[in-house]
C-alpha cells in the first residue's frame, strides 16, 4: 500500500496482440490515515446551548462537540421521567448540528435536561456528556394595580405602581402602555413593586386606558388595565415684565391742594388737621408721594416759623399762642390769636381798626383766611 501524499498516476491501454497506449499522468494526493474515527470518549467536551426558561412552543436546540463521536444521541429528559427521549441523531462526520424542538402543552412543567449520548467503541457503554437543564414553565406571572385607582381624574407627573410576581422562574418586566402605546419600563422599587413617573402633560385631556405588562423569564405574560382622565390645567401666562413704577407717571402737580381739616371725614376732636393728614396718606397714589411730602414739610415750616413770633401783621402786634407738633403725629393746631372778644353779632373781632391789618389763621385747607366782615373772611 502506497504511503500518503502526492502521486502521479498513468491509465495504460494494451490489445489482444500486445500493443499498448499509455494515458497522460494525472496527479493526486492520498490521505488514507486521515479519518473520523471517533475520539477517546473522555476527551470528547459537549456543549449545549439551550433556553434557561421556556413556556410551551419553540425551542432552539444546538450541540457542539469538541470531537467526532460515534453512535451520538441528543436526549431531552423530561420532568419526573427517570430517562430522556432521543430527540436527534448526531451523525459521526459532524462536531455542530442544529435544530427545532416543539415543547407542547402536554409538556410536563418542572426541569426538563438535556444531554448527549454516545457509545464507547472500546466498551459498547453509554456515555453521557453535557448534561443542561431547562426550566419549562406554563404559569405565568400575576400583576394588579396599586395606584392610581380606577376611574380616578389625574394630571401634572404621577407615578404609576403595580406589584407583579412570578412563582416558577421570576418577574422578567413590567411594562407601562397608555391607550396601547407604551410609555416606560418600570423601576423595581420593591419585592414586588414597580413605579414608572408619568408626565401626562404630554397626553391629551380625556379618557384613558393604561396597562400594566408584566414578563416572566420564560416568556408569559399578564396585563392588568386601568380607567383613568386626564385633566391637565393649562399652565399659567408667564407674567408681564416689571416697569419703572415712575415711568408713566402722570405730571407732578404743583398745586394740588391737601383736604381741609373740616372736612365730612373731620371727627372734630381736636385733630383736624392730623385726620386732615391720615385721610391724604390712605389716597396717595404711589407716583405723588413726592409732592405729598414736599407739601407737608412746607407746611410744618410754616407752622412754626409763624409761632415762633417771626410774622409780625403790619407792625401791629404778635401772634399769640403757638402751633405745635403733637407726639410726631403731624397734628398742626390752628393759631390762637393773643386777644379777641365777642361782639353783640357774634363775630370774631380784633383790636385793630382796619380788617386788611387784621392777622389770618392757618386752616386745615393750606390757605390763609383773614377774620372779620366781608367775602373773604372767616366769621
Amino acid at each position: 500500500m502506497n504511503s500518503d501524499g502526492s502521486h502521479s498516476i498513468t491509465a495504460v491501454a494494451r490489445d489482444a496482440v500486445g500493443n499498448t497506449t499509455v494515458s497522460s499522468a494525472v496527479n493526486v494526493t492520498t490521505a488514507n490515515n486521515n479519518t473520523t474515527t471517533p475520539a477517546t470518549p473522555t476527551n470528547v467536551g459537549v456543549r449545549i446551548d439551550v433556553p434557561t426558561f421556556t413556556k410551551p412552543g419553540v425551542v432552539h436546540v444546538k450541540i457542539t462537540l469538541s470531537d467526532f463521536v460515534q453512535q451520538g444521541e441528543v436526549r431531552l429528559k423530561k420532568p419526573n421521567l427517570p430517562i430522556g427521549q432521543n430527540v436527534k441523531t448526531i451523525p459521526e462526520d459532524q462536531k455542530t448540528i442544529a435544530f427545532d424542538y416543539t415543547i407542547s402543552d402536554k409538556f410536563p412543567a418542572g426541569e426538563a435536561v438535556w444531554t448527549v449520548i454516545y457509545i464507547n467503541p472500546d466498551t459498547l457503554d453509554f456515555i453521557e456528556k453535557g448534561r443542561t437543564s431547562m426550566i419549562v414553565d406554563f404559569n405565568g406571572p400575576s400583576v394588579s394595580w396599586n395606584s392610581p385607582s380606577e376611574n380616578q381624574t389625574i394630571q401634572g407627573i404621577i407615578t404609576l405602581k403595580a406589584s407583579a410576581k412570578d412563582d416558577w422562574t421570576g418577574i422578567k418586566s413590567v411594562q407601562f402602555l397608555d391607550n396601547g402605546t407604551k410609555i416606560g419600563d418600570g423601576n423595581k422599587t420593591g419585592l414586588q413593586t414597580f413605579e414608572f413617573s408619568w408626565d401626562t402633560a404630554s397626553a391629551g385631556v380625556g379618557a384613558h386606558e393604561i396597562k400594566a405588562v408584566a414578563s416572566d423569564n420564560a416568556g408569559n405574560t399578564d396585563n392588568a388595565i386601568l380607567h383613568v382622565t386626564i385633566g391637565n390645567v393649562s399652565p399659567a401666562p408667564a407674567p408681564a415684565p416689571q416697569q419703572d413704577a415712575n415711568a408713566n407717571a402722570p405730571a407732578e402737580d404743583a398745586n394740588q391742594t391737601i383736604p381741609s381739616a373740616n372736612t365730612p371725614s373731620d371727627s372734630n376732636d381736636g385733630n383736624g388737621v392730623g385726620d386732615g393728614l391720615a385721610s391724604i396718606a390712605s389716597n396717595i397714589k404711589p407716583e405723588s408721594i413726592g409732592v405729598v411730602v414736599v407739601l407737608i414739610a412746607a407746611i410744618v415750616a410754616g407752622a412754626l416759623f409763624v409761632s415762633r413770633g417771626g410774622l409780625n401783621w403790619g407792625g401791629k402786634g404778635k401772634l399769640g399762642q403757638p402751633s405745635i407738633i403733637d407726639d410726631l403725629n403731624l397734628k398742626l393746631y390752628k393759631l390762637v390769636p393773643e386777644k379777641k372778644s365777642s361782639s353783640a353779632s357774634g363775630r370774631k373781632t380784633w383790636p385793630f381798626n382796619k380788617n386788611s391789618e387784621r392777622p389770618s389763621s392757618l386752616l386745615g385747607d393750606g390757605k390763609l383766611k383773614p377774620y372779620g366782615k366781608g367775602p373773604g373772611f372767616l366769621d
